[in-house]
């Protein structure tokens, strides 16, 4: 089960520095298909970079809006 009370909820916005090198990194890591276009001043990220925004979102106050949401992982 879900709060529905959360529903619009939005976090709030944040932003994020990323080196081009950790992009670069990251695309060796999960071994993306073309590595050339993650690399240099146009680097484009692989698309699951996106989930490293979890580790800088915690530190922003009211950034996850999934909080609120409190689900319950139970079956009922």
């Amino acid at each position: 089960m879900v709060s529905r009370s959360a529903e619009g909820a939005e976090g709030t916005p944040f932003e994020i520095v990323v080196e081009q090198g950790k992009i670069a990194e990251f695309a060796r890591a999960v071994q993306a298909h073309d590595l050339a276009e993650h690399h240099g001043a146009d680097a484009v990220s692989p698309p699951t970079f996106l989930t490293t925004q979890f580790f800088w979102e915690a530190a922003e106050e009211g950034s996850n809006p999934w909080e609120r949401v409190a689900m319950s992982q139970e079956r009922g």
